[in-house]
């Protein structure tokens, strides 16, 4: 981030092909994770008596821890 009159920007380089290409390979990195994990059941189980809809909203949330763990240490290879 950039400091500009005492307000934090963005610079634009991230806004070219550069941030575009390194967008596309984590929104894929993100998927790949997220089919690893669903596809091998390593997701929160909810008893019996649990709705569904309250057991799918927990569906997504080891995959989702998963991703901010690997994620962050990747970020110095797109700079």
């Amino acid at each position: 981030m950039t400091i500009v009159d005492g307000t934090e920007v963005m610079p634009f380089r991230y806004l070219g092909a550069g941030g575009l290409f390194v967008a596309i390979m984590v929104a894929l990195l993100v998927n790949k994770i997220y089919s690893f994990v669903v596809d091998r059941h390593l997701t929160i189980r909810m008893g019996d008596n649990v709705p569904p809809v309250v057991a799918e909203t927990f569906n997504g949330l080891i995959p989702a821890i998963i991703n901010v763990i690997i994620l962050p240490p990747l970020q110095p290879c797109s700079n």
